[in-house]
């Protein structure tokens, strides 16, 4: 198939039949992270790549002789979709002719344009990317094309908010860049405000583009979901690894440090493991000892 793949199994929407929509690594950023690789045509300019008949023919002759599950069908795949400009046709043409759930996988770049929310007010489900609310992050993780700024990719969110279709909201954490105190204050902040429908965490788990791409452990996934406290709030990232026990020594110091003074997260960090520090606090909170308060201080549970 030239622009079908799958059905697969997705961890986010279950049995996927995916629409690829644009040519190979055409998109609007070169993000380190991304499993399909770097970038090779960075552009912003919404066209037609493929003969919009083509890809609606493939999906008939699939679907005609499919008798297996699909939770949806997903424009996603080798690049951004919504630079395809023929993407309404071929969303509104799935929803008139099939029963099918239709999903899109986008990166947020261009939901600050009119046209495109035009095009997509008949989907079900949008996944749109905000890996960081902080400008020098943003030019670093995701290194977009030129003239698409943060304040845009905000724009374009708050904009779906404009449709009926429900947000899958993710977030990708990389070691070094989106991981930091700043990142996950502002995330506190604006999460709660913008209530998408589930606010979807993950971190590097395939090959990325740039090997200099880290993940970020489960444990500090499981930190920032808590001590944002967005109720729809969901961790996509399973390590294959067993789970650790948690280093007593760093329980005994946060619970020792706390009975004096708040102890800054930043603090407890330099002095020992990451992973080992954030399962410590991870499992203190949950026995109600401790609390995080909103500037990152760990503080003594007032019973």
């Amino acid at each position: 198939m030239k622009y079908l793949f799958g059905p697969i199994k997705s961890r986010r929407l279950g049995m996927s039949l995916g629409v690829d929509v644009v040519p190979y690594k055409t998109c609007t950023f070169d993000c380190i992270y991304c499993e399909v690789g770097k970038t090779t045509n960075k552009i912003c300019e919404r066209k037609s790549f493929f003969d919009v008949k083509e890809i609606l023919k493939e999906l008939d002759e699939f679907l005609k002789d499919y008798n297996g599950k699909i939770d949806y069908i997903t424009l996603a795949g080798s690049g951004e979709p919504l630079l395809n400009k023929d993407i309404g046709i071929i969303i509104n043409y799935i929803k008139e002719k099939y029963p099918y759930n239709v999903a899109l996988i986008t990166n947020s770049a261009l939901l600050y344009r009119d046209d495109v929310i035009k095009d997509i007010e008949n989907l079900d489900v949008v996944l749109p990317s905000l890996d960081t609310l902080v400008n020098t992050t943003y030019l670093k993780l995701n290194r977009p094309v030129k003239n698409i700024t943060l304040e845009k990719i905000l724009e374009g969110l708050y904009n779906l908010k404009n449709i009926s279709v429900k947000i899958f909201l993710e977030t990708l954490f990389v070691k070094g860049y989106n991981d930091r105190e700043e990142e996950i204050l502002k995330f506190k902040e604006f999460i709660p405000k913008y209530k998408p429908d589930e606010w979807q965490l993950n971190t590097v788990v395939r090959i990325p583009a740039y090997d200099f791409a880290k993940p970020v452990s489960y444990y500090f996934l499981k930190f920032v979901k808590d001590f944002v406290g967005y109720e729809n709030t969901n961790i996509y990232y399973y390590p294959k690894e067993e789970y650790i026990k948690v280093n007593m020594d760093i329980e005994k110091y946060i619970l020792n440090t706390v009975k004096r003074r708040p102890l800054d997260l930043k603090e407890i960090l330099s002095l020992f493991d990451e992973k080992q520090v954030y399962l410590a606090i991870n499992k203190l909170r949950s026995q109600g000892k401790i609390e995080v308060t909103g500037n990152l201080q760990i503080v003594r549970k007032e019973l």
